[in-house]
């Protein structure tokens, strides 16, 4: 060996620069390729969304249909089961500046619908999807049959909160 020149031993700063350099490796893993890890499963998801506004007689006409098949989406091509239908005075909060509180208008001549479907989803740890939408609240839903097509948003969604 040169004068000079000594073989250097693995030490405790090496330790700690692999460690971090691991570390890295693993989160940018789980940054850029998240579906590789978690676990995605396809399941029955209850999915409750409300149209605003609307009249009587299209609750009704989305009441009879309770139970059957109906389809998603604006394709058409998507289906699901409606579990129900529920509807009440339509009503709007509102913001009075001169009394500076949050009150309710009351619309008697219309109603908000609120409609409970089930839905084959794909269930993620960080977002419950239907056919490439994820299901956030507000997201946008149109429903129809042969005898209506409507569109409403998203309220709530439940996937049963299996494991």
């Amino acid at each position: 060996m040169s004068e000079g020149s000594e073989k250097r031993r693995f030490n405790i700063i090496d330790a700690a620069v692999l460690l971090i350099l691991a570390a890295a490796v693993i989160l940018a893993v789980v940054m850029f390729f998240p579906s590789s890890i978690s676990s995605a499963k396809t399941e029955a998801v209850t999915v409750k969304i409300k149209i605003y506004k609307s009249d009587e007689a299209l609750a009704e006409l989305i009441e009879e249909s309770v139970g059957e098949e109906i389809f998603i989406g604006s394709s058409g091509e998507y289906s699901g089961t409606l579990l129900g239908v529920s509807y009440e005075t339509a009503k709007e909060l509102a913001y009075v500046e001169d009394s500076l509180e949050y009150v309710y208008t009351y619309y008697p001549e219309a109603v908000d619908i609120t409609v409970e479907l089930s839905l084959e989803c794909t269930v993620t740890d960080t977002a419950i999807t239907f056919e490439g939408t994820e299901l956030r609240l507000g997201t946008a839903l149109r429903i129809a049959t042969k005898s209506y097509s409507v569109a409403g948003n998203v309220i709530s969604t439940d996937d049963g909160g299996g494991e």
